[in-house]
């Protein structure tokens, strides 16, 4: 007997942050902006802008 695997995805846009959301989360998890960049995988520059 066969089984067949179905995956369902969906594309989602990726939701926008202000600078000030992303600054009270870096103060409450006590990163700077390098660490924030290493834990979110971009680059420093991407947390700056």
């Amino acid at each position: 007997m066969s089984k067949t695997i179905k995956t369902i995805s969906a594309i989602t846009k990726n939701p926008e942050y202000s600078a000030n959301t992303i600054a009270s989360l870096m103060k409450k998890l006590e990163l700077n902006e390098r660490g924030f960049a290493v834990l979110m995988n971009v680059t420093v520059q991407t947390v700056r802008d």
